[in-house]
């Protein structure tokens, strides 16, 4: 389950940075 809550942890962090909210 770690590694699933990692995948979604980068997943969200990404769009965040894709959209410039960082």
């Amino acid at each position: 389950m770690s590694g699933a809550s990692a995948s979604y942890l980068i997943s969200y962090i990404e769009a965040t940075v894709s959209s410039g909210i960082v």
